[in-house]
């Protein structure tokens, strides 16, 4: 039987020589060393065995299984192990299309932030279920992102982070106020119904809304220009905060060494 390089195999097969080293590795091609030369050979048989392993990968099948497919398995182990990798594939499209419907809603946020930036208009929140988790600067650390056996982490950008800022701030000159995460009841049933029902939670009924998008300059809060931001928009029109202010995180960006924050600002209104 002819013998062959594995350049000719490389060259022949369109595969690259790392990638025949590496199927080799893990048994699934078998070169014959040549005990005179020391050079090692592949027969015709090697040629199919490549072909076998490149069938396999194009459809995402895992080095390991491919080994089982081609070394260890019969007729009936050889379907399951694809039938399996069909359920896996499914799973992966699940997570893959959740994951775009992540992404789309994150964009769309962002674009609508530079879209309105610094305008203002008037419109209707849902109610918002916010897990309060600051005081101030100061954790509250039993109200931790894992209730009822669900992550909130798990679910952003769907779960937001949201500042909630004390009307009577505006009254003192002194921002006080909690950091959290939250979600609109239009949300809640992608994440859990049940949820909803938590005690930790607090909810924030749908309201009337002065609503702006606007950037400040990190750490907005410490050095007062969210406050001041707040208090210019309260001096230009006449607004009669109604309950506490909210605000959404929507993206930060670094210009010129200076971080920002994007934020969706939502003062009720009467």
């Amino acid at each position: 039987m002819a013998k062959y390089k594995i350049g000719q195999l490389s060259k022949t097969m369109g595969v690259s020589t790392h990638s025949i080293k590496h199927y080799e590795k893990f048994r699934l091609v078998y070169p014959h060393k040549d005990d005179a030369t020391n050079y090692r050979y592949y027969d015709l048989s090697q040629y199919a065995r490549i072909i076998d392993c490149r069938k396999f990968r194009n459809i995402g099948v895992p080095i390991k299984d491919i080994s089982l497919l081609l070394n260890n398995s019969n007729n009936a182990e050889f379907n399951d192990i694809i039938k399996t990798h069909i359920s896996d594939l499914d799973s992966q499209i699940e997570t893959l299309i959740r994951q775009r419907d992540l992404a789309k809603t994150l964009y769309n946020r962002s674009k609508s932030c530079d879209k309105y930036l610094n305008e203002w208009f008037i419109d209707i929140i849902p109610s918002i279920y916010f897990l309060k988790q600051s005081n101030n600067t100061e954790i509250i650390e039993e109200n931790h992102s894992f209730i009822d056996g669900i992550n909130l982490i798990d679910y952003v950008p769907i779960v937001e982070s949201i500042l909630c800022i004390d009307k009577d701030s505006f009254v003192h000159n002194d921002i006080r106020y909690s950091w959290g995460l939250g979600f609109t009841e239009d949300n809640s049933p992608l994440i859990s119904s049940s949820l909803t029902k938590n005690t930790k939670f607090t909810k924030i009924e749908s309201c009337k809304c002065f609503i702006t998008y606007i950037k400040v300059k990190l750490p907005y809060i410490s050095n007062g220009s969210l406050l001041n931001t707040i208090s210019d928009i309260i001096s230009k029109f006449p607004l009669k905060i109604s309950s506490d202010i909210i605000a959404f995180s929507i993206k930060k960006s670094n210009e010129d060494g200076i971080i920002y924050e994007y934020l969706k600002l939502c003062i009720p209104i009467k």
